[in-house]
């Protein structure tokens, strides 16, 4: 009868344990009554952006009356709905980053957890709502070159600004407080962004500007303005007033990255020297022996962009 006892008592046990089981998988297969979750990921509730607002929505499978609630590790923060009757379909809220207070929360990890009085169920959202209100770091690692020429002949058409952030974003360069430029940053690693000289499509003048570059990070904010000088120069005589005398050589330097300029020298609608033609840098040439004292001017062209300078020409000394 022990014997008996014991065999009875197995097989109690083992059919509990299967009808357990049985129950336990079929709760596994039964539906959600949430589904189609859309969270955002992040959000800044201080940057006055379109992130100051997590915008939360989920599908209602069947009516209810609902409570939705956020929590940071299971604690209620703030609660979005309270006994709100819903038909099936999508529920959507909105959450401004503010705890039933109307205090901002402190940045951190939230879920969203909603309570279903109909079907006596609660079920917390796996996706996490992060709050993040600090501002991200931006560094101009290098500009290369200082000086460039967008003209389109593949030399130097661009410049290219290094940055470092530490935290992904979106680089952003201002001119003048207009969009000159931008790109996608990583984390903690250097990025380049490139400038072609011009803003919403039109080409910039020559000239040394001021570029402000911020990093606009996930959440939405914004990092203090890294200052960027820049040059955009096609083509420069240098000095700007050059004195030669009599009987020697005109002597003065080219700034261009083109492979060759022309220049020419007259005074008034007269050529003295005419259709010249030299590679940028320093160029000698040697004057007309019958040329006069006086002013003239100095006329470099380069890929179409022209640059003057004044040439003071007085007799020779002794």
């Amino acid at each position: 009868m022990r014997r008996v006892a014991v065999i009875v008592l197995v097989l109690v046990l083992l059919g509990g344990t299967a009808a357990a089981f049985t129950v336990t998988e079929a709760l596994k297969l039964e539906r959600s009554p949430l589904t189609a979750p859309r969270f955002a990921e992040v959000l800044s509730p201080t940057c006055a952006c379109r992130t100051q607002v997590a915008r939360l929505s989920f599908q209602l499978r069947q009516p209810d009356r609902i409570d939705v609630v956020i929590v940071s590790d299971e604690d209620p923060v703030r609660t979005l709905a309270h006994d709100l009757d819903r038909s099936r379909g999508r529920v959507r809220l909105k959450w401004d980053g503010r705890d039933d207070a109307g205090a901002f929360v402190p940045d951190g990890v939230y879920r969203l957890r909603v309570s279903l009085q109909k079907a006596d169920r609660t079920i917390m959202f796996p996706h996490e709502i992060r709050v993040d209100t600090e501002a991200p770091t931006l560094d101009v690692v290098r500009v290369k070159p200082a000086a460039f020429s967008p003209d389109g002949d593949g030399r130097r058409d661009t410049v290219a600004i290094a940055l470092r952030t530490n935290e992904a974003g979106q680089a952003l360069v201002f001119l003048n407080g207009q969009l000159a430029a931008e790109a996608p940053l990583g984390a903690e690693s250097d990025g380049v962004l490139t400038w072609d000289g011009s803003v919403e499509g039109r080409p910039v003048r020559e000239g040394v500007y001021t570029l402000f570059a911020r990093l606009r990070d996930l959440a939405g904010n914004l990092s203090p303005a890294a200052r960027i000088s820049v040059q955009i120069r096609y083509v420069e005589v240098v000095p700007h007033v050059i004195v030669a005398r009599r009987e020697t050589s005109l002597r003065f330097r080219v700034l261009s990255d083109v492979r060759r300029v022309s220049w020419r020298l007259r005074k008034g609608g007269t050529e003295v020297l005419a259709d010249a033609r030299a590679r940028p840098g320093s160029i000698a040439v040697l004057l007309p022996r019958r040329i006069r004292a006086g002013r003239y001017i100095l006329e470099v062209v380069a890929n179409g962009h022209r640059e003057r300078a004044v040439v003071r020409i007085v007799k020779r000394s002794g």
